[in-house]
């Protein structure tokens, strides 16, 4: 559509452009789009947990919890690897970073203290379970034996708390194995294309 045929229904539909519109019609129009705020808490529009990311993978646990964020949650939290919180922490500081899970440092033996390393992970992320509203489990969660026992352990407890689980990545690995370990078969798991 030309300028100037743009303009002229522009005109005709009673439409104008904002540099047009006095600072009264403005205001008018923004309290329209605005949500009122009046008589909120921090956290009343909602606490999402991602919990994912690990040493090789942050960019996912960040873009699942901002994108909770915009889309209007008050308090975004992400509970990743011990590895994964610095860049994480660094990507926003909208999120609220806990790098509470434990995996096995690189060098570490990882089945002499793979026990002591769910339990440390339960014990700091699971006081936080009551606290979340809703958890998405997996991006950027890796394959850590010590971290997917922890996690598989959190989400059962989410759910006892009838909180809502999304799992995602990861997190269908999580739930798959569960699966073929109950020789619930044919276990098959898939995420959307």
């Amino acid at each position: 559509m030309s300028g100037r045929r743009a303009e002229h229904f522009a005109q005709a539909a009673g439409v104008r452009r904002a540099c047009e519109l006095s600072q009264e019609e403005l205001l008018g129009i923004a309290a329209c789009c605005v949500p009122p705020l009046e008589g909120t808490v921090k956290g009343g529009a909602g606490r999402v947990a991602t919990i994912g990311g690990s040493l090789e993978y942050t960019g996912a646990p960040y873009f699942a919890a901002a994108a909770a964020l915009r889309a209007g949650v008050d308090l975004s939290h992400v509970f990743c690897d011990r590895t994964a919180g610095p860049p994480l922490k660094s990507y926003s500081p909208e999120l609220i970073v806990h790098p509470l899970l434990m995996s096995a440092m690189p060098g570490e033996a990882h089945e002499e203290d793979h026990s002591a390393r769910v339990t440390a992970s339960l014990d700091a992320v699971g006081p936080w379970i009551p606290r979340c509203d809703a958890f998405l489990v997996g991006p950027g969660l890796g394959r850590d034996t010590a971290v997917m026992e922890a996690c598989s352990r959190l989400i059962i407890d989410a759910l006892a708390l009838r909180r809502r689980v999304v799992l995602d990545a990861d997190g269908t690995f999580i739930l798959s194995s569960a699966l073929g370990a109950c020789n619930r078969s044919p276990a098959q798991v898939r995420p959307p294309a």
